[in-house]
């Protein structure tokens, strides 16, 4: 699958959020900001129903909340850094802080279980998570997120 689900709109730094909760919907203010507004609060849902079958938390401080919905044609992703850790409930027990959210099509699930797995094997490579965390700007985190084919 070749298309880019991740832009330099939709890549953020230095995102403040205080908790599971808030950075939920932090996440999904800004998928609204993609579709409409009205649409955050059920983006906002459909990650909270997501989060109670399990974390998404996959370790060194890094989370990939994901979901389904009939607001989106294709996959689209948000990536933000926060200011601070908040507790995402990880099995390392590590703060979070990388967040990278995405939405897909209620009807195309199973065709990006390997979009997700193959970000996360990009996310967790050793030393990534760092190089992440001291980038700059929005725009040197995009450039990052890109160079590691996470786009």
């Amino acid at each position: 699958m070749t298309q880019t689900v991740l832009t330099p709109e939709r890549t953020y730094k230095s995102i403040h959020a205080t908790s599971k909760k808030r950075v939920l919907e932090q996440g999904s203010h800004l998928f609204g900001k993609l579709v409409d507004d009205e649409a955050s609060y059920n983006i906002f849902s459909a990650f909270i129903e997501r989060e109670k079958k399990g974390s998404t938390a996959i370790g060194s401080g890094i989370a990939m909340p994901h979901s389904s919905s009939e607001l989106v044609d294709s996959a689209v992703a948000v990536f933000f850094a926060l200011n601070t850790g908040v507790d995402f409930e990880a099995a390392d027990e590590k703060p979070v802080d990388l967040f990278l959210m995405m939405l897909v099509p209620s009807n195309e699930c199973p065709q990006y279980a390997k979009v997700l797995s193959d970000f996360r094997t990009k996310l967790l490579q050793p030393g990534f998570a760092d190089k992440l965390r001291e980038a700059p700007s929005s725009e040197a985190l995009y450039e990052l997120l890109q160079e590691q084919g996470i786009t």
